[in-house]
């Protein structure tokens, strides 16, 4: 007996309103198709709210049979998506009827051909699903009737089974127990030659009107599973319990998706489960990903039209801060060019954001200070940065004689009125003997120095000058390679009676001029220092500073921080977490996710294709990647000129990018400070600090989490969550 497409419809919308407490709303349409197949909602029938009626006889007539031989709407008993092929082509057949009709019955006509045209993709999906998929909001049937219906083609080629579908929804995980109590989907989205595998989880609360994310995981190359895995799903590995094979999985409550649905998506190629298919589509940059990233978040949204109008957000965490402005960029340009459909972009969000290489880099070393890793006689001394400041004030005119400084300045123009100019030739007095080409800055300087380091009063600074002169006489210049004591007896001379003079202070920070990363390598001082600093640092684990170093668990380096990446090599390691729990570090946790994700029925049931990706990686280190992007300052800039909500959240442990750095470029988007500088709390405790600045509409919250490192929803899970509640529905943190 064949049955009723209303029937399939019907039926999914029972099974919401036994599964939900709350009230829905269906589309009148959608309830004449219900009560024409004789559906009886019996007791959920009050709990149904209809949207305006449209002509009854408008439906009556597209459901009734044109001829004899035509069956209607039906569809057979058994529902396979290979067999509802034939409904699409009732729907169209009775859509090119219906041509002729006013343009409200077309209107209606579409509402129809929407909730049913794609009937062998709702085969495979869950109530839920086919219930949000056939409350398609008003714009967007206004936006798809101004297109063309596609013709339709009985003999197209069809999907195969679920193995290689484009999505599919995952009702049960190996390690969980029982069917998920949240909506997953996964799925591929092709972007060129790209196929891009995500995880889809549905807000728990509203899915109609809660906020829609699309996430990505730093690296680059670290795929997103392991955010939701770690960070912001609903789920996590049971690692207390785990004594060895396939990883438990237990239901986290505080999740970001109770209040947001999120896709989280392995961005770039490469990236967990996603791949090329040339060999030229491996190849990847930042701009690239953040292109890939942004025609896959249209795609998506094109194939799932409900989520348009939910309020759209871009997040990312580590490396992903780099991208994640890219990608907000690109939907701002796309919107305010007229691309349809509009992408409803409400902000985003970047957590531990490495945001420009130069300033990341540069402000660890002053982090590690701060910290205190290192001392202040390494760093810096105030006291004695504070006498050289004072002296500066008696010799700050013989400045004046650096050629450098000289020019166009009005010393220069001075000296130049009285014809009186430098000349450097080689000395003949005993008193200058052997200097040449010295520059009178050279021994001011060195006069300062000794000043500072001693006490000798200012009014001997004449015999502190003569001494400086004496040095300078016995150490060899560009001019002569030799000292004139070396030239005269052969002979190096003696420094043994000296005593060791020169100003400590800053002894990082100036010798390396604030740059720690691209140093001159003639600047000996400076690369001293650094090895210094670096014999300092050994055995701290830069993503948390406090936490153990997975180094020592290791007959090899299992984590090893790279300045722009985690990179990882599970297999130097035992995958067993150790039974002492002193002995623990947080690379344990780590290794459980390449324990399941590698596991063939973690694969199949997560419906991954077969052979695509030779084995899963939590962070690939052989992407072919071009780091094309240096910095993204001048798109958050370009960006706070746009009504947008942005959160910027850093662990205040974090040496992989360092709060230090994060205050820099903030500062240079000269906002204007709304909350000043305050602490937050959670359970009457102090979790962090924030600050929040506002410019034209353009919001935006900086936030620290006390005692997190580096991506901090892996370390304060719940102060994170709170943290994320709040900003997301504007209430003060």
């Amino acid at each position: 007996m064949p049955i009723h497409v209303g029937e399939v419809i019907c039926s999914a919308m029972l099974d919401v309103l036994k599964r939900s407490r709350d009230s829905l709303a269906f589309p009148s349409l959608i309830i004449l198709l219900c009560q024409d197949a004789g559906v009886d909602f019996g007791d959920y029938q009050q709990r149904i709210r209809a949207v305006p009626p449209i002509s009854t006889a408008l439906v009556k007539d597209m459901l009734k049979p044109q001829k004899s031989s035509d069956p209607g709407l039906t569809l057979p008993a058994k529902f396979r998506p290979k067999l509802a092929l034939p409904v699409k082509e009732q729907l169209h057949q009775i859509a090119k009827r219906q041509t002729a009709l006013h343009a409200r019955q077309n209107t209606m006509l579409l509402l129809l051909e929407t909730m049913t045209l794609n009937i062998d993709k709702k085969m495979g999906m869950t109530s839920e699903q086919i219930y949000y998929s056939l409350t398609v909001p008003a714009p967007h049937l206004r936006a798809a009737a101004q297109h063309d219906l596609p013709p339709f083609n009985p003999n197209a080629p069809r999907d195969a089974p679920n193995s290689t579908e484009s999505k599919a929804v995952v009702n049960t995980l190996p390690g969980f127990s029982g069917e998920l109590p949240f909506l997953l989907e996964t799925g591929y989205i092709s972007v060129n030659d790209s196929e891009l595998f995500y995880y889809f989880i549905e807000s728990h609360g509203n899915p109609q009107e809660d906020p829609l994310f699309l996430w990505l995981t730093g690296g680059p190359g670290c795929s997103s599973l392991s955010g939701l895995l770690y960070e912001t799903g609903p789920i996590e590995f049971d690692i207390n319990s785990y004594i060895g094979g396939l990883p438990k999985l237990a239901y986290y409550p505080y999740a970001w998706t109770k209040t947001a649905s999120i896709i989280f998506l392995d961005s770039p190629v490469g990236t967990g489960f996603s791949y090329s298919k040339t060999t030229q589509g491996w190849e990847t940059s930042d701009s690239a990903s953040a292109w890939q990233s942004y025609h896959f978040l249209r795609k998506w949204l094109e194939e799932n039209p409900p989520y348009l109008l939910n309020q759209l957000f871009i997040a990312g965490d580590s490396y992903s801060g780099l991208v994640v402005p890219l990608i907000t960029k690109l939907v701002v340009e796309g919107n305010e060019a007229g691309l349809q459909p509009r992408l409803n972009l409400k902000g985003y969000l970047v957590g531990s954001p490495h945001t420009d290489e130069f300033i990341n880099s540069n402000s660890i070393i002053p982090f590690a200070h701060r910290m205190a890793l290192i001392s202040d006689k390494l760093y810096e001394e105030e006291g004695r940065l504070k006498k050289v400041k004072e002296h500066s004030v008696h010799l700050t005119f013989h400045e004046g004689a650096r050629s450098s400084k000289a020019k166009p300045g009005p010393f220069a123009k001075l000296l130049e009125s009285r014809g009186i100019c430098a000349q450097y030739t080689m000395s003949s007095t005993p008193q200058r003997n052997g200097v040449a080409k010295r520059q009178n800055c050279t021994i001011i300087e060195m006069v300062k120095s000794m000043l500072s380091y001693s006490s000798v009063p200012m009014s001997l600074w004449m015999y502190v000058l003569k001494t400086a002169a004496y040095l300078l006489n016995r150490v060899p210049s560009k001019a002569i390679p030799k000292t004139p004591y070396e030239l005269l007896t052969g002979k190096k001379p003696s420094l043994k009676h000296l005593h060791v003079w020169g100003c400590p202070v800053e002894k990082l920070k100036s010798r390396c001029n604030g740059n720690y990363v691209f140093v001159d390598p003639s600047n000996v001082e400076c690369l001293a220092a650094i090895a210094e600093y670096e014999k300092c640092i050994k055995g701290i684990w830069s993503s948390d500073i406090l936490e153990p170093n997975c180094e020592l668990a290791s007959t090899q380096h299992y984590l090893q921080v790279h300045k722009k990446s985690l990179q990882e090599n599970p297999r130097d390691f035992v995958l067993s977490p150790p039974r002492i729990p002193q002995l623990w570090c947080r690379a344990f946790n780590y290794a459980l996710s390449y324990s399941w994700a590698n596991d063939g029925s973690v694969q199949e049931a997560l419906h991954v294709r077969k052979g695509k990706v030779k084995e899963w990686d939590r962070c690939n280190k052989s992407l072919s990647y071009t780091y094309d992007v240096q910095s993204v300052v001048h798109i958050h800039k370009w960006l706070s000129k746009r009504n947008l909500t942005v959160l910027v959240e850093c662990g205040d442990r974090d040496m992989v990018v360092p709060f230090v750095g994060t205050e820099i470029w903030l500062r240079a988007l000269n906002l204007t400070v709304v909350v000043k500088w305050r602490p937050w709390y959670v359970d009457d405790q102090v979790a962090g600090y924030t600050r929040e600045y506002s410019e034209n509409g353009f919001r935006l919250t900086y936030v620290t989490l006390k005692g997190a490192g580096h991506t901090a929803p892996e370390f304060n899970r719940r102060e994170c969550y709170e943290m994320f509640q709040r900003w997301l529905h504007a209430y003060p943190l």
